[in-house]
């Protein structure tokens, strides 16, 4: 599969905002969080918690999340 950033064009992590917000708000930085492939999610989480393990099997996504969590001091 060919690389094109993550979820580019895209503005949330989920299909609806309603559910987006109800998943966010239960988060606390008590929390540690397992996540299967990271991008936009894995931004909008990390904030929010501990810690976030995510398994991602595209290293070029990793590269990016990790590169767009460090320029967002997370």
């Amino acid at each position: 599969m060919e690389y094109n950033g993550i979820n580019e064009g895209t503005a949330m992590m989920v299909n609806n905002m309603e559910e987006q917000e109800f998943f966010l708000s239960h988060l606390s930085k008590e929390m540690n969080v397992l996540e299967y492939g990271c991008g936009l999610s894995t931004l909008a989480i990390a904030p929010l918690v501990r810690f976030v393990y995510s398994i991602e099997h595209n290293v070029k996504y990793a590269e990016e999340t990790r590169k767009r969590l460090a320029e967002k001091g997370v």
